[in-house]
């Protein structure tokens, strides 16, 4: 059985700052869509995850939030954003 994830990247990987673009993003997922058809639902999980985690850490940045997570994707974020971050469990 398939994992039921696909990991994506996240945009702002490797560059400081809000500036940001979702190309790589929407690559990835064409590619991905076009190599399993039959896995609509976990492609459009896995997107929807690479592309809010990105709005939720710019929010929380921006706002002076910290963020409470136990997801590694965020942890890049934390570097280039200066996003206040505290993991749980």
């Amino acid at each position: 059985m398939p994992a039921p994830w696909f990991a994506f990247p996240r945009p702002m990987a490797d560059e400081p700052g809000y500036d940001f673009s979702y190309s790589g993003l929407k690559t990835a997922v064409a590619l991905a869509a076009q190599k399993h058809p039959e896995r609509g639902a976990d492609l459009a999980a896995s997107f929807e995850a690479a592309a809010t985690d990105v709005l939720i850490a710019t929010f929380c940045a921006e706002e002076g939030h910290e963020l409470l997570h136990n997801d590694r994707d965020f942890d890049f974020m934390a570097k280039h954003l200066g996003l206040k971050v505290a993991k749980t469990g």
